[in-house]
């Protein structure tokens, strides 16, 4: 299983919102750790839903929390050799509604999921930022209208 580290995710909000966020540092751990699952981690599709849905409602980052949730999540899943079909019109829809817990998150995954990989077949070594640039090129229009969405108090 390959995972997004807290450092891969300060550099996903930075390619997103263009410019240095702000972010309080406990949600953000929390945030990325969500990802992980309890006891043994074997689920992709649920331990995505996990992050997305955790994601969305910490909000670490001062802004741009929408669209690093959405990027994070999709990356997840290709980092761990699942494909997934969604178009730019919807991507921002599908996260409103995905984001509000993990098992929406979940189902709403599962709904777009193309693909899963079998662990086997996941040992090569993946790049993190090819996966981030493939779906930043792929969902242009959803990254403008959620980078500077998700808005949070860094208290």
């Amino acid at each position: 299983m390959h995972y997004l580290t807290v450092q891969d995710i300060i550099w996903i909000n930075l390619q997103i919102t263009k410019r240095t966020q702000s972010f309080n540092y406990a949600r953000l751990e929390e945030a990325t750790f969500c990802q992980y699952g309890y006891g043994q981690s074997s689920s992709v599709v649920s331990q995505a839903g996990r992050l997305l849905a955790c994601f969305s409602q910490k909000k670490p980052f001062s802004t741009g929390n929408e669209a690093t949730a959405l990027v994070a999540c999709l990356a997840f899943l290709k980092m761990n050799g699942c494909t997934f079909s969604m178009s730019d019109d919807t991507a921002g829809g599908w996260l409103d509604r995905a984001g509000r817990d993990s098992s929406s998150a979940a189902q709403a995954i599962a709904e777009i999921l193309v693909g899963e990989a079998n662990q086997e077949d996941n040992a090569q070594e993946v790049d993190v930022h090819d996966a981030v640039h493939e779906i930043l090129d792929e969902y242009p229009k959803t990254m403008m209208l959620k980078a500077r969405s998700g808005h949070a108090s860094l208290v």
